[in-house]
């Protein structure tokens, strides 16, 4: 857990990054963001991202808040997918600049 005092550090950080799940929800991604897919292809390039935790997106990666409708709830298990892609793509590099 986040001391308060170090929470407020982050979040005044300008160079930080920052993901939040949200409940039930997405995945906020804020901050220096640039996604990319298997291909190395940049997706986005921005401050801020939404990503889909609940698989019915129709504009995938992205949150286009399908998982409202599907009546979507967050488990443990949802985290560990996200971490598994990210180890997949470990040691591969991309030039994104």
């Amino acid at each position: 857990m986040i001391a308060q005092k170090e929470k407020a550090s982050v979040l005044a950080d300008p160079i930080a990054n920052i993901i939040t799940l949200k409940v039930d929800g997405p995945m906020v991604c804020r901050g220096d963001i640039t996604l990319v897919n298997a291909a190395c292809e940049v997706l986005l390039k921005d401050q801020e991202a939404w990503l889909c935790r609940c698989g019915e997106s129709k504009k995938m990666p992205f949150c286009d808040a399908c998982h409202r409708r599907g009546g979507f709830k967050a488990d443990s298990a949802t985290l560990p997918v996200f971490l598994i892609i990210s180890q997949r793509m470990k040691g591969r590099k991309c030039d994104t600049n």
